[in-house]
């Protein structure tokens, strides 16, 4: 109907009434269809044109129009748009970002209920520490050894411990704007001169404090912690000088005093950026912590064994045992996966073939356990001859 109207399908909404014995009883969505007229995934050409520097600075400047724009209007708390059920738009849902959704489909508690929003950005950050401490404690396979134990704890007790020295104290109650948390190449569709034509995926759009609003991690062509500072570097200064004069040309509009583009500048340069990083990246967050945080208070703390053995006990209550115990829980994990690889099919008979490439894959992985082993054991037995020594040090201590 639309169509001989002459209408885009569905884009452009016309109003249809439907009495109540006709109501679908539930609650819909209308979605929009981008025309591949109107632009491409960047995800289709970015192999090829992200060195073309004219292309590059035209979805640099579209990205900053696009942010400056999202921060004209303050939003009263931290959280997530839903529908209500008479089709009003409220901030009433529990900030949902992706980091959350995949935690739940794996069974980790997240404990955060979808009601909750936040007036602080100090209780969100505690409460996203908390999830990624969640998956420690539930993943089967989230320690692979010993040492894999301690690197992890002590990472999180530290994040924990400093995280104020990243948030500026003023910012904690706001201001706070709409982001997009899943801002990936294929979410973002450009025309043939790589200006923005379109943003997809918003159900992940939540409000966030402006201290972790930062331009995307993947610009330069790597993500998380295999960003390559000399390349990334020169295009976070191009993209935050794109912000500033877009923030002079929009500086009527805005209804606050806040400038976007000082406050990414300072997060940039104190490591805001990277702890933001870390908190949205569970996969890459220990490697985010050591490589951008932890050096910036001491070099050199993640080879010295006294730093391991010291820092990971303050992570919880008896954190070596617990370690120990998340060892032997890959280990029984390990096995089950190994039974799935080797287990027959369902007439009990198993290729020759498969038999061959079974037993490699098994002795593959038994050979990788043991060397694992051996390396826990060994970083195991400096930590807990570091232990025995700090014990005997502190009998003598109390004996002068």
């Amino acid at each position: 109907m639309l169509g001989w109207l002459d209408y885009p399908v569905p884009s452009i909404y016309v109003p249809y009434g439907i009495d109540e014995a006709r109501s679908l009883g539930s609650g819909y969505i209308l979605i929009d269809y981008i025309k591949p007229s109107q632009g491409k995934m960047l995800s289709e050409t970015w192999e090829d044109g992200h060195q073309d520097p004219k292309k590059r600075t035209n979805f640099l400047c579209s990205l900053a129009s696009m942010m400056v724009s999202m921060t004209r209007i303050p939003l009263p708390k931290i959280g997530s748009f839903v529908l209500d059920e008479t089709g009003h738009l409220k901030l009433d849902n529990r900030p949902l970002v992706l980091a959350m959704h995949f935690h739940e489909n794996e069974s980790i508690p997240v404990d955060i209920p979808r009601n909750v929003t936040y007036s602080r950005s100090d209780s969100y950050i505690n409460d996203i520490l908390a999830f990624h401490e969640s998956r420690l404690r539930y993943q089967p396979n989230g320690v692979r050894d010993n040492e894999d134990g301690f690197y992890q704890t002590s990472a999180l007790m530290v994040m924990r411990s400093v995280w104020s020295c990243f948030f500026r104290r003023d910012l904690l109650t706001g201001p706070f704007f709409l982001s997009f948390t899943d801002l990936h190449q294929s979410n973002i569709f450009v025309d043939e001169n790589w200006n923005i034509t379109s943003i997809i995926d918003l159900e992940w759009a939540c409000s966030l404090s402006v201290e972790r609003i930062h331009p995307p991690s993947w610009l330069s062509g790597g993500t998380g912690s295999s960003i390559d500072l000399d390349a990334y570097g020169p295009l976070h200064t191009e993209f935050l000088d794109l912000v500033r004069a877009e923030e002079l040309k929009c500086s009527k509009e805005r209804q606050h005093s806040i400038q976007l583009y000082s406050i990414l500048q300072q997060g940039w340069e104190n490591g805001t950026f990277w702890y933001s990083l870390a908190l949205e990246t569970p996969a890459a967050m220990f490697n985010i912590f050591y490589r951008h945080i932890q050096p910036r208070f001491a070099e050199g703390h993640q080879d010295d064994v006294k730093f391991w053995s010291i820092t990971m006990r303050y992570w919880g209550f008896d954190a070596y045992e617990f370690i120990k115990t998340k060892v032997v829980e890959k280990g029984e994990y390990d096995r089950r996966l190994r039974e799935e690889f080797v287990s027959k099919d369902e007439n009990g008979k198993t290729d020759g073939n498969e038999k061959d490439g079974e037993a490699e894959k098994t002795d593959a992985i038994e050979k990788t356990d043991a060397i694992e082993k051996t390396d826990a054991i060994e970083k195991t037995d400096e930590i807990e001859k570091t232990d025995g020594n700090e014990k005997i040090d502190g009998a003598h201590g109390n004996n002068h």
